[in-house]
């Protein structure tokens, strides 16, 4: 991170030097700033993919991090997602899964990396393929979609939504099913407190 910082600072400091930008008339950012933020983003981008291939080549876990490529820009996966959406999406394309076989791996006491129904492993790959607790939720995602490959629902806008939905509907996670327990409340005849 120091590293990072350094070469920041190294950025600005040239960026000071070789162009002396006046600001925008309207108060809006110079070329010469917009040049600056880039540059500091592409010294980021370069530090955080060098620390990511330093962890993954170490070999004592995998890096937790999407397969696609580093410049990959999946923003635009999330919108019009509500909150518990987006955080399902999110939890799917980091495989950072409150599982039970992700918690065993990382040492969570007394958890067994076993799933409900039997199998040795909870892992995501398990509940979207072959759980038979799963199966109405399965075919709820396939009809959507067509298929039960992650890396191909996780990388498109529409079959990303429906995955993240679908894990929403597996109810497997305690903080997501209370998401989903909110959303299905009904609402229509609440009203406001009474200003009094």
């Amino acid at each position: 991170m120091e590293a990072l910082r350094r070469r920041a600072a190294e950025i600005i400091a040239n960026s000071k030097n070789t162009e002396r930008a006046s600001q925008h008339p309207r108060g809006g950012r110079t070329l010469q700033d917009r040049r600056k933020v880039s540059a500091i983003d592409k010294a980021s981008s370069a530090e955080w993919r060098a620390r990511w291939q330093r962890e993954a080549a170490k070999g004592n876990r995998p890096a937790v991090t999407w397969k696609e490529g580093w410049e990959s820009q999946p923003l635009h996966l999330y919108d019009d997602l509500q909150k518990h959406e987006a955080t399902a999406l999110l939890l799917l394309r980091t495989e950072v899964l409150g599982l039970n076989d992700w918690l065993a791996r990382i040492g969570v006491p007394d958890i067994n990396p076993s799933c409900p129904c039997g199998a040795q492993r909870q892992t995501i790959q398990h509940l979207v393929g072959f759980c038979p607790n799963q199966i109405q939720a399965r075919a709820t995602l396939v009809r959507k979609t067509g298929s039960t490959a992650l890396r191909m629902l996780l990388s498109e806008k529409a079959s990303a939504k429906a995955a993240a939905r679908w894990l929403l509907d597996t109810r497997t996670m305690e903080h997501l099913r209370v998401a989903v327990e909110i959303e299905e409340e009904e609402t229509g005849d609440w009203a406001p407190f009474e200003l009094t």
